[in-house]
């Protein structure tokens, strides 16, 4: 296939098929990649790109868009790889492990992306050739790749630490159909701790973000007995517990603490500010890049690293001591 050949598929000329392999600041990215699509399609997509088109592409393969906690890696990601002159493409997987494995082949071997990002990757994926990986939060071990990771049994072992010495016994938990790592990291530090982990206060919602936090809260507490404290798997959750309290005449923090992850950008800002767990992720991603273009400079690295990142509790409005303390 030609360059016209290339042209006429996508409707531009001869001249924009050049400047898009050669780099052009003058073509847009949509363009550029409707191009490399095509060329892709023709096999010819490696004659061209190694023609003149220095930027390297690696390929994120994301579980959703809707978390703001996924969003600012990928932005953050986005960001710095943009900044030395390379190229992003973003796949989402749905949380399902049978599209995140197609979805890591198609850029692997057939795109060639030159690196690979897996967030919340799944032990599905198998790196049969030692492409250049690197996985964010995996389900479970992926061969040859980099693996990225927050200590969230860290994180959970201080905030039920620092309720325990704020006087509370009673604790429960609020997460969803896929936060069952941190159910588990709050059930252990329960029990490290020496506190009683009650199944009814621990509970899992079908539901996901605010809503999730809010039906689960109503439930929670709505007894005569009910947790001084609620510990949310990621802040939305938390803000759901909260905005429940609130139409129920629960006064947070003093009837009620509550606990987040993620430290959203909100947080510090809201009436009551949010209590939550850093998961630092401008560090994961400087983490995650550097590991990943080690490999990509260096294709007979192949040596596995496992890096984790120490999360920090940010105290603040919502949470305080044990009522009656």
């Amino acid at each position: 296939m030609t360059q016209k050949d290339i042209a006429r598929q996508t409707g531009t000329s001869v001249a924009t098929v050049s400047k898009a392999f050669s780099g052009s600041p003058e073509i847009s990215e949509e363009t550029r990649q409707r191009i490399f699509d095509a060329a892709r399609r023709g096999g010819c997509y490696e004659k061209y790109y190694k023609g003149g088109y220095d930027a390297r592409v690696v390929a994120v393969i994301c579980p959703e868009m809707e978390s703001e906690y996924y969003t600012r890696i990928v932005s953050c990601l986005e960001k710095r790889i943009s900044a030395v002159g390379d190229v992003m493409t973003l796949s989402v997987s749905g949380f399902d492990a049978g599209k995140e494995k197609r979805l890591f082949e198609y850029h692997a071997y057939v795109q060639k992306a030159d690196g690979v990002i897996l967030l919340g990757g799944a032990s599905a994926v198998v790196n049969r050739d030692h492409r250049p990986l690197v996985a964010i939060h995996a389900a479970g071990e992926i061969s040859c790749a980099d693996m990225v990771e927050t200590d969230i049994r860290q994180g959970m072992r201080e905030c039920v630490s620092w309720l325990k010495e704020a006087g509370h016994r009673e604790i429960g938990f609020v997460g969803d159909r896929f936060t069952a790592a941190k159910r588990e990291a709050f059930r252990e530090a329960m029990r490290e701790l020496g506190l009683p982990v009650r199944e009814e206060w621990t509970a899992e919602s079908d539901l996901r973000f605010q809503a999730a936090g809010y039906e689960e809260a109503r439930r929670l507490l709505a007894g005569n007995r009910r947790p001084t404290a609620v510990i949310a798997a990621y802040d939305y959750i938390a803000l759901g517990v909260i905005q429940y309290a609130h139409a129920a005449v629960i006064r947070v923090p003093e009837e009620l603490s509550v606990i987040g992850m993620d430290n959203i950008s909100l947080a510090p800002y809201l009436d009551i500010p949010l209590t939550t767990v850093d998961l630092h992720t401008e560090q994961m991603c400087d983490t995650v890049l550097e590991l990943l273009y080690k490999k990509m400079e260096n294709p007979y690295y192949v040596a596995c690293r496992s890096v984790t990142v120490r999360p920090d509790l940010m105290i603040r409005g919502s949470a305080g001591p044990a009522p009656g303390r």
